[in-house]
């Protein structure tokens, strides 16, 4: 049942038999709107007043089950969300109703019985702390006075409901701590109830029950030690096979609860009680029973996470605990150890991977003095366990052997083992990387001895992608071999190649300050572009190496470029690596000087400007329309990574990076003039055919941006061709991608005299279509409104001259920010809000933005306290914050003539807000100055008293969520 509520819908009476009815074909009908129908009557008969009475009905033992259900799910509603409908003369003819129909439905649905018990608990949450506050003994009386495992069981569900509500509800601060309070006052007297039943001689379920039961009390904040017997009372239970799951489960949430670390001897002296579920655990593990695996080894890890920090400051002097804190992680590298392919096999090492990170986040925390003590015993748990993980990450020999899931399940779960062998990098050091060769040159000679061991080979390159990020700079032992190894592994198995590929591509930046070492792996690249199994990984790795450490490849650009020519032409390659290629080919032709770089990208693009213009006149039909974008894509790579020749570069340095030029002569001079000269009439021709395709466009916006990206000045000698195709491109189909191409003309050009009538003319122009094409529906086009505010904002911090000019109107579009503040798109209501913002704050030196907030800022002031008696995106209330905060700053003596003005009239915004109320609003909006949380508190206070929701929990919800 999909059971919602809105402040809106308001208390009607509902006949039974129209409520059964929607009940049943909710559940029975076949159509959808029949469906739907009944579901919205269903909603509003739930907020309604009379489901406080109707719901007896429902409960009757003679209706069916589904009947039932409802009627107790609208109970637990009512008493969640709607506890102020009821009179309080009427509570206790409540609870006693609920008790009469908990025993009528003796031996009832299960589902519907639950759900009565957890409608008593929260009647019993709501009175504890001021009408009832012996609730909790009065019903444990109450049992004790009845028989049966009937009573038990009910009893049972209802404290525990009590406990897990009070986390679920929101209450307000001070009345949570007082609930709190109470609620601790009361730990005792259920513990007691709990500990009766949690034995083996119980039945089954009581004893499930029970330990529910006594966790989640014990999580309100009960003392570890005052709970010390039922802790033991659980390892004893734990080892009884069918009740193991549930008291293990039941013992982890008690030890990691958050209080649990001020008892340090509570939790040193129970460890040793905890350890001796190893014998369960060796027999589990006999058995194969993965199920209580799982939660044994959960207990384990979850104690060894919660207290980390603990068991290291304790291993800083020699104690009888040492041996347990070691075993402890013992049994964590057991976990991590588990036998057989993840997730095939097994499915619970994944546990440990948090434990490792919090250790060595704990350990890296420590005082130096402390880590040379904690080094000596964490050193040999970290180093077993990269010999661990090696293992487990190891792909099957026939990975066809798992399904799609278990390959997913498995590749996340392989990055996790990269990120905690990472972890164990920042501990071990140098070590960790002589072992790691180790292993490197013993797979190495497996592999090329027999194919099959080559999941071992992918293991340890896999594992060194991982510690890329971290293995210094200056590190010249280790990567060093390592670089050397790549080429040779065996070139027969895909993955091995491929993971050598991306594990050179990981070590770009390392190489930066190594260009020395590149020479090793120029062959290992070469076989990665020329064959098509290994492309993708072959151009990401020189995607990665020309993009980090371009220098390096002076010596081998010529002939990289040649392989990288013959490779993209032979058609070879798929769309995407056709476009990753020819950004390494633009990256490659920086190192060239200009002149240089003309004659060179000549026959490699040539082909694709020829097949561009063919394509602008081919049919459309999705396959030319896919090849067109890859096309355009391709040009936008190469205008995005040709970086102009720098005298800086012909010097040679070593370690120069290849850094943009931004002087006008390089720019001017930049091959890219020259390419996008030659392309600009084909991509007018292609705005044209293809002006109701907004993908193909999006791609010719790109290249306009990357272009302009690139030349900067340099742009000059076509900026007028450049600006009508955008302009035509936006008024044949707006795009917020044309907006942003837009907006960094403005931005860069804005303020030049030679471009300033341009830019007045563009974005006069982009002002007119935008505002010509809006009509009421304005969530509707809310994604390009929002580009567009935001390309108006921009525009007004940098160069307000382009705003105030005779071209535009401002008032317009100060008038539609202001009703975009008001739309139900929260992205959309943030630019305008951001506009406002800005235009106000600049309004005091520009007259004519001064004299719109004098006739307009009223109506501004309207516009937000509608917002805030409405409906308002999650969000919405920092927006408004900034709004009037601005406003008081800019115009505080107009803000509080408006805010009175408006506020005080009769029945606005809402007839039920009072005077007095309005009044406080005021004065607490004009107090605030500065202090935007404050002002976003007060005024989401307002919004929820305009909507009637003060006082009520839904309201304290809807307050955390707005």
């Amino acid at each position: 049942l999909i059971i919602m509520e809105t402040a809106s819908m308001k208390p009607e009476y509902f006949e039974l038999s129209q409520i059964e009815g929607a009940i049943l074909s909710l559940y029975n009908a076949d159509d959808e709107p029949k469906r739907s129908s009944a579901n919205r009557l269903l909603i509003s008969a739930q907020y309604s007043q009379s489901a406080w009475n109707f719901v007896w009905d429902l409960l009757d033992p003679n209706k069916s089950e589904v009947i039932q259900f409802f009627g107790a799910h609208v109970l637990c509603y009512k008493l969640t969300y709607q506890w102020q409908q009821l009179p309080s003369d009427q509570h206790m003819m409540l609870w006693s109703k609920m008790g009469n129909a908990l025993s009528r439905l003796n031996n009832g649905p299960r589902s519907v019985v639950r759900l009565i018990c957890t409608s008593l608990g929260l009647f019993a949450l709501r009175a504890i702390s001021n009408t009832w506050p012996n609730v909790v003994a009065d019903m444990i009386q109450s049992f004790q006075n009845s028989s049966g495992n009937y009573a038990a069981s009910n009893i049972l569900r209802t404290l525990t409901a009590m406990a897990e509500k009070f986390s679920c509800i929101v209450f307000g601060n001070n009345e949570k701590i007082a609930l709190r309070a109470e609620l601790k006052k009361n730990i005792h007297q259920v513990l007691n109830v709990t500990q009766h039943f949690i034995s083996p001689s119980v039945e089954l379920e009581l004893a499930i029950q029970a330990m529910e039961c006594a966790s989640v009390w014990i999580e309100l904040g009960v003392p570890l030690p005052e709970v010390e017997s039922i802790v033991v009372q659980l390892l004893q239970i734990s080892h009884h096979h069918v009740l193991c799951e549930k008291a293990l489960q039941s013992l982890t949430k008690i030890l990691t609860q958050p209080d649990c670390h001020k008892f340090e001897s509570t939790i040193l002296n129970l460890l040793k009680e905890i350890l001796k579920l190893e014998v369960l655990l060796e027999q589990s593990l006999k058995d194969n029973d993965e199920e209580q695996i799982s939660v044994i080894f959960d207990l384990f890890i979850s104690v060894a996470t919660t207290h980390c920090r603990l068991f290291l400051d304790t291993l800083l002097t020699e104690n009888s605990y040492t041996t347990q804190i070691l075993r402890l992680y013992e049994l964590a590298l057991m976990c991590s150890n588990a036998s057989g392919q993840y997730p095939r096999d097994e499915s619970y090492s994944e546990h440990a991977f948090n434990f490792w990170f919090t250790l060595k986040d704990d350990f890296a925390a420590s005082k130096p003095e402390h880590m040379q003590v904690q080094l000596k015993y964490i050193t040999p748990v970290f180093d077993k366990l990269v010999d661990i993980l090696l293992r487990k990450s190891m792909l099957p020999l026939n990975p066809t052997e798992l399904s799609a899931s278990d390959m997913e399940s498995l590749r996340t779960y392989r990055e996790d083992v990269g990120d905690t062998l990472a972890h164990c990098y920042r501990v071990l050091g140098s070590s960790m990387l002589e072992k790691m060769e180790t292993h490197l040159r013993v797979y190495l000679e497996l592999a090329h001895r027999d194919p099959a061991h080559w999941p071992q080979l992918e293991a340890c390159l896999h594992a060194y992608k991982f510690l890329a990020e971290d293995v210094d700079y200056a590190e010249e032992v280790y990567i060093p071999r390592l670089i050397t190894c790549l080429p040779q592994v065996p070139l027969t198995n895909t993955k091995v190649v491929c993971m050598a590929l991306d594990t050179l591509g990981c070590f770009s930046e390392w190489l930066y300050f190594h260009p020395q070492y590149l020479q090793h792996v120029v062959p290992l690249l070469v076989t990665g572009l020329r064959s098509p199994q290994f492309a993708f990984y072959g151009t990401m790795a020189l995607k990665d190496l020309t993009r980090d450490s371009p220098e390096a490849f002076r010596p081998h650009a010529p002939h990289m470029l040649q392989i990288s020519q013959e490779v993209l032409h032979s058609g070879a390659l798929s769309l995407k690596d056709s476009t990753r290629l020819m950004f390494c080919m633009g990256r490659l032709l920086s190192l060239f000087p200009n002149n240089m770089v003309i004659t060179l990208m000549d026959p490699i693009i040539t082909p694709y400007m020829k097949e561009l213009g063919e394509l602008c006149i081919q049919g459309k039909n999705p396959q030319t329309n896919t090849l067109l974008k890859n096309r355009l894509e391709m040009f936008s790579q190469l205008f995005s990574s040709v970086v102009p020749y720098s005298v800086d570069q012909e010097e040679g340095e070593e370690g120069s990076q290849i850094a943009p030029s931004t002087t006008s002569s390089d720019q001017q001079h930049s091959p890219i003039i020259f390419v996008l000269q030659s392309i600009l009439p084909m991509l007018k021709a292609i705005v044209d055919r293809w002006q109701d395709d907004w993908e193909v466009l999006e791609e010719v916006c790109r290249v306009i941006k990357q272009a302009v990206s690139a030349l900067f000045d340099g742009i000059a000698p076509v900026m007028m061709d450049v600006l009508t195709l955008l302009v035509h491109l936006y008024k044949t189909h707006p795009l917020p991608i044309a907006l942003k191409v837009a907006e960094q003309f403005l931005v860069m050009f804005g303020s030049d005299e030679i471009h300033k009538q341009s830019m007045e003319s563009l974005i006069a122009v982009i002002v007119e279509i935008t505002l010509s094409r809006v009509n009421t529906d304005l969530t509707g086009q809310s994604e390009i409104l929002a580009c567009f505010l935001a390309l108006l904002t921009q525009v007004m911090k940098k160069h307000m001259h382009l705003m105030v000019q005779p071209n535009i109107n401002i008032e317009n579009l100060f008038k539609f920010a202001m009703v975009s503040l008001g739309v139900l798109d929260v992205k959309m209501a943030r630019e305008a809000s951001h506009f406002i913002v800005n235009m106000v704050t600049k309004s005091r030196e520009h007259p004519v933005l001064l004299d719109l907030v004098n006739i307009h800022g009223e109506t501004l002031v309207l516009q937000i306290i509608k917002c805030l008696s409405e409906s308002s995106p999650k969000g919405s209330m920092e927006l408004y914050a900034d709004v009037l905060l601005v406003m008081n700053k800019k115009y505080c003596d107009y803000l509080a003539r408006w805010l009175h003005k408006l506020l005080l009239a009769e029945e606005f915004p809402i007839a039920h807000v009072k005077r007095e109320r309005k009044e406080k609003f005021i004065s607490s909006v004009l107090r605030i100055k500065s202090n935007k949380s404050k002002m976003a508190d007060v005024i989401k206070e307002f919004s929820l008293l305009c909507r009637g929701l003060v006082g009520m929990e839904l309201g304290r919800e809807i307050m955390t969520a707005i």
